[in-house]
């Protein structure tokens, strides 16, 4: 027999960018950096089978960026940026709509990355490169690349600890559509994120 199994996650987010003017010296000039920081409130939703449970969590990240750009004084630069998030602070609960009520728990997780974005003037496109680690299962990694063409078409490839991953998105007025396609022995994934920016 078979049975399904469907998880779905809303979340609503809550950042802030702001610019440090960094002095270097009074022979040298000022290097802006930007920082960001924000939350995401989300509410998980799972059915396994004929049973359905729910949750809410908490993640939250901050993230420095700073553009060669400017270092160098040479607009063929990019930027290089630094990233680290907390997810599930509170170890998000799932409750089930079980007669005992069980409860599940995600435990919270923290991840450190990097990521170097350099411009393709020539076609008009950016390429950016992506790593990043975690602290769940003994410290999963992922690594991402992606060709970003006039900031509406992307195609991307990557690995997700040592499993292929590919996928593509696209941009336009206010509304982005993501979908990613992850290998896995046990049967292969996909995943379709539809994000509207205000």
């Amino acid at each position: 027999g078979s049975f399904s199994f469907t998880n779905n996650a809303y979340f609503i987010t809550i950042s802030k960018l702001t610019r440090w003017n960094v002095d270097m010296g009074w022979q040298y000039f000022d290097i802006p950096i930007d920082f960001g920081y924000g939350v995401n409130f989300k509410m998980i939703n799972t059915t396994l089978y004929d049973r359905s449970g729910s949750g809410l969590g908490l993640d939250a990240g901050v993230r420095f960026k700073m553009g060669l750009n400017d270092l160098f004084a040479d607009d063929d630069f990019g930027y290089f940026g630094l990233g680290l998030g907390v997810f599930d602070i509170f170890d998000t609960s799932i409750t089930w709509d079980t007669d005992s009520k069980q409860k599940d728990k995600i435990e919270r997780m923290w991840r450190f990355g990097f990521s170097f974005m350099q411009p393709l003037n020539f076609m008009n496109s950016q390429l950016f490169l992506l790593y990043d680690i975690d602290t769940k299962y003994e410290g999963k990694w992922h690594l991402g690349s992606e060709i970003l063409y006039e900031s509406m078409f992307a195609l991307r490839v990557g690995s997700n600890d040592g499993q292929f991953t590919a996928g593509a998105g696209v941009t336009y007025w206010k509304i982005k559509v993501d979908y990613a396609y992850q290998y896995y022995d046990l049967g292969n994934t996909h995943r379709v994120g539809i994000t509207f920016i205000f």
